[in-house]
């Protein structure tokens, strides 16, 4: 007996979860790291291993742990991309962030830096500080919201190891994030990771509950359940 094919009415479900899906892996490309008070010293950075793959770092600066740093494995000279966020309508305080980049091939700094350059990296530094207008920044994924307040590029000139510190220019702490590189680092083997990632981001921006996008997945893959269940009794009648 041939098999019959779904019914039409399965299929309408089955394109909306795929979709949702399709837009959650493309729209987050940023590998998020939670580093934690562990990141405070640069014996203990949050590693990145390809600077060009886009990774996002998310920090709580505090008088106890006021740095966080991690270390870029670059290969080759190259351009990356930064951007310096800060949550949108955090209740605990945002900081006010600054990132010094140390490494082989950088220029001497013009003046007396607020952080030591790391043991073996070098004099070389480059400071990346605010400037302009705080560009506003929705994560769909997620459903939390930023303000970007630096999005530029800078120069490795050489290959190896680059670190980078993260802290606050009035030394009072808070919350900031700095994402590197641009490449989507996210792949479809990630997907398990995903909720923890979202629960993780949306605790750090002071979120409560799941995106809108996580509960309309959950209705159609319950609806699409539902259909193809009902659907295999029916053939069995």
């Amino acid at each position: 007996m041939p098999c019959k094919p779904l019914p039409k009415r399965a299929l309408a479900p089955l394109l909306v979860l795929a979709l949702v899906l399709c837009l959650s892996g493309t729209g987050w490309a940023h590998r998020p790291l939670f580093p934690g008070p562990r990141a405070a010293a640069p014996e203990s950075a949050a590693s990145i291993a390809d600077p060009a793959k886009s990774h996002v770092i998310y920090a709580e600066l505090t008088a106890e742990t006021p740095h966080t740093w991690f270390a870029l494995k670059n290969d080759q000279p190259r351009e990356v991309a930064i951007q310096i966020g800060i949550p949108e309508e955090p209740r605990k305080q945002v900081a006010e962030p600054v990132v010094v980049l140390f490494g082989p091939g950088l220029p001497e700094p013009p003046g007396e830096l607020p952080v030591a350059p790391p043991q073996g990296a070098g004099a070389g530094a480059l400071t990346v500080t605010p400037s302009g207008r705080p560009e506003r920044f929705n994560e769909p994924v997620t459903g939390t919201r930023s303000r970007i307040v630096v999005d530029t590029r800078a120069r490795l000139p050489s290959a190896g190891t680059y670190y980078g510190v993260l802290y606050d220019a009035r030394g009072e702490g808070g919350k900031a994030w700095v994402s590197i590189g641009q490449r989507e680092g996210f792949s479809w083997r990630d997907l398990t990771r995903l909720p923890g990632w979202i629960r993780d981001d949306r605790g750090f921006h002071e979120v409560s509950g799941w995106p809108a996008w996580a509960w309309i997945s959950a209705a159609t893959l319950l609806a699409v359940v539902s259909l193809v269940a009902g659907w295999l009794l029916r053939r069995r009648a």
